[in-house]
């Protein structure tokens, strides 16, 4: 009956020691977890404010490389509407 008690004994201090350490071990209180999530919805905010400039940055150099693709086909005609005339003007200028 001796040994029964002290493993009784023994199994409840073990029970309380390992009690004690998860109850002391660090949980994260309430005000914790509400820091770290007004934390991360502050990071989200900024990380949805930094991709919506980039988005708007990149409209704009859009539009601007169209501007200059229309610019350089508008000369591309030129030249060619150039070239031609001087052509037939070479020709006429040979048959006579």
């Amino acid at each position: 009956m001796n040994k029964r008690i002290k493993r009784q004994l023994r199994l409840l201090t073990i029970a309380a020691a390992t009690g004690a350490f998860i109850g002391l071990s660090g949980c994260a209180s309430t005000s914790d977890f509400d820091s770290l999530q007004s934390q991360l919805n502050a990071q989200i905010n900024a990380a949805a404010a930094d991709a919506a400039a980039a988005k708007a940055e990149a409209a704009a150099a859009s539009a601007k490389a169209d501007q200059a693709f229309n610019t350089a086909m508008e000369a591309n005609k030129r030249s060619m509407d150039t070239e031609a005339k001087i052509d037939n003007m070479f020709k006429k200028a040979m048959h006579k």
